[in-house]
């Protein structure tokens, strides 16, 4: 191995361990094939993973993997309940969900799964007792009628899509296997939530939409019952930055800090800054600067693309979390 490529994997090594420097080991991804790859799973599809290795990041269809070991139990547990909550199996999704809760109070994807599974099981549980007693009328009127009976054909809802923008004023378009906003109508859920054409919808209740079947995705945004709609948006946003500041923070208007399960964040966002006139918000995570990915850069870097950028614009990509409050059935 030459000179280069030792100091190529150094660096690599180096910028792996700042990133993950509270996890004790690493995730392991056991293919069909018997092969073991040890790495981080940074992006967690239903067909496929992105997955972190010394190497550099690579795309792994789930088809070819056996099993994945995280190094954290709590993703374990997660894991197991996003497999059953994909089969449509809700009572052994929510078990999961509670066991990493369990391990981490705190584990957002875990909060949001267990509160989609928790009113979907209970939704499915009322419509079946509403089923069973529509039955019972039915043969008490055909019972009555002699064996004849006259029902109402009623209207079908019509293709979800058109339901979405009925019930929440959304039309989401594919685009590359991504999920774009493409209409928001005036005064409905998704304008009142301040979602924006040409945002991608990222995730539903936790759960990466990307690649998944559009019947699926909107199955999440329309479960019967559900008033509150978890959803995870994606939006460019441009800075016009301060002159006269030197440090990174005074000059973006707002504190960054890395998170380990989130990436790189706002923490803080200074009232009258840069990043409050533009819209952007506490807690906004910050996936790209400059057109450059967050995900393996060192604060010092971030500091330094901010800096450099003093008195001119700044270009980011920030994913927020959104409530869409739908109207009462």
């Amino acid at each position: 191995m030459n000179i280069i490529k030792r100091t190529v994997l150094f660096v690599l090594a180096v910028v792996f361990t700042a990133l993950f420097p509270l996890r004790g080991s690493a995730d392991m991804v056991i293919m069909k094939d018997e092969k073991r790859i040890k790495g981080v799973v940074v992006e967690d599809y239903r067909d496929r993973i992105v997955f972190s290795t010394i190497d550099g990041e690579i795309w792994i269809m789930r088809k070819k993997i056996e099993r994945i070991i995280y190094d954290l139990e709590e993703q374990n547990f997660t894991s197991l309940a996003y497999y059953y909550q994909d089969r449509e199996q809700y009572r052994k999704a929510y078990y999961y969900y509670e066991k990493a809760l369990a391990v981490n109070p705190d584990y957002k994807e875990a909060k949001q799964g267990l509160s989609y599974t928790e009113i979907y099981i209970q939704q499915t549980g009322r419509r079946l007792k509403l089923d069973e007693l529509k039955r019972r009328n039915e043969e008490t009127e055909w019972n009555k009628m002699g064996g004849i009976v006259y029902l109402e054909k009623k209207t079908s809802e019509g293709p979800i899509e058109a339901q979405a923008e009925r019930e929440l004023g959304l039309t989401l378009k594919a685009v590359n296997g991504v999920y774009v906003v493409s209409k928001v109508t005036f005064n409905s859920p998704a304008k009142r939530a301040k979602i924006k054409k040409k945002d991608i919808l990222v995730a539903a209740w936790g759960r990466l939409l990307a690649y998944m079947e559009p019947e699926d995705v909107f199955k999440k945004l329309l479960t019967s019952g559900i008033m509150d709609i978890h959803v995870t948006i994606e939006r460019p946003y441009f800075l016009n930055l301060s002159r006269g500041k030197d440090s990174y923070d005074a000059i973006i208007g707002g504190k960054l800090a890395f998170t380990e399960m989130e990436g790189l964040k706002f923490i803080e966002v200074y009232e009258d800054g840069s990043a409050r006139k533009k819209g952007i918000k506490k807690d906004d995570i910050v996936v790209k600067l400059q057109d450059r990915s967050t995900r393996y850069m060192s604060f010092k870097e971030v500091e330094q693309i901010i800096t450099s950028r003093k008195g001119d614009s700044l270009s980011l990509k920030i994913k927020r979390n959104v409530v869409i409050w739908r109207e009462k059935e």
